[in-house]
């Protein structure tokens, strides 16, 4: 839950080559390893990782975990499409609301639906999971067992903000740090990062070197803690035990708001420095 956000980042492709060749070229150029040269290695990083994105859009391959994204509701919350590129089995991560925006978003798709995934129970990442899974009649798998009392709150979360009640349901699975989900040949890994939630969980694809992480990070930003059992010490070392670690290198989708990376946030954002 994070108020606010904007639109993932869309630009012209033309526009996006000719800057990442430019980034690139400046990059390969050799120089001492001062800081204003690590910080235009991370500019290369995040246009490569953005012209990505924008390639994914036009449904051109990278790797074999694909993603697309539709943004739901007035919180604006980032919904998330994963499949594998060789057999289009696929999952939604964390539908949030506006059920009829994400099925008209799913028919231009492609893909084999199995599972829905949670990265925490709050109600504006969840609010469409009960009605979709029994559409498609999927299991809504996550987050950590530890978000149990937020499922339990579910009928009236949304009412603190105005928020009509959530259809509440009960997880068919819930995840440990450590374990591996399938998606068709190719795999998510599963971190436990309590903090904004104790239950909240991550999902990383080494292959494609994306996670999604919920309300745990955002560009220039990190998660609330001030919820029920909300902890910022452990937010913070959960960024910087789980998260981190997977590389600068790493895109991520956060639950509000544009992609970022982990190289640029290590650098620039102030509540990690």
């Amino acid at each position: 839950m994070f108020a606010g956000g904007t639109s993932p980042w869309m630009g012209e492709g033309r526009i996006m080559q000719e800057q990442l060749s430019r980034a690139t070229q400046d990059a390969k150029a050799e120089r001492a390893p001062t800081l204003s040269n690590s910080l235009l290695r991370f500019r290369c990083i995040c246009s490569i990782q953005q012209y990505s994105h924008y390639l994914l859009f036009i449904g051109t391959k990278i790797k074999m975990l694909q993603y697309d994204v539709v943004v739901v509701t007035p919180l604006q919350e980032n919904c998330s499409l994963i499949w594998c590129d060789a057999t289009n089995k696929a999952a939604l991560i964390d539908p949030g609301g506006d059920t009829d925006k994400i099925l008209a978003f799913l028919e231009g798709k492609d893909v084999e639906l199995e599972r829905i995934l949670i990265t925490h129970t709050h109600f504006d990442h969840v609010g469409a999971a009960a009605d979709l899974a029994e559409k498609f009649n999927i299991p809504i798998e996550g987050s950590h067992a530890d978000d149990e009392f937020l499922v339990e709150a579910l009928p009236h979360q949304g009412a603190m903000f105005g928020y009509p009640a959530v259809r509440p349901y009960t997880p068919d699975r819930y995840f440990q740090q450590g374990d591996k989900i399938q998606i068709g040949e190719t795999e998510l890994n599963v971190h436990h990062c309590p903090g904004h939630t104790p239950g909240h969980i991550a999902f990383s694809n080494q292959e494609a070197k994306i996670a999604f992480v919920g309300d745990v990070i955002f560009q220039g930003s990190v998660g609330r803690t001030d919820f029920e059992r909300g902890d910022p010490h452990a937010l913070i070392r959960s960024i910087k035990q789980q998260l981190l670690p997977l590389g600068d290198d790493f895109s991520f989708v956060p639950g509000h708001g544009p992609n970022s990376t982990f190289g640029q946030e290590r650098l620039t954002n102030p509540f990690i420095r």
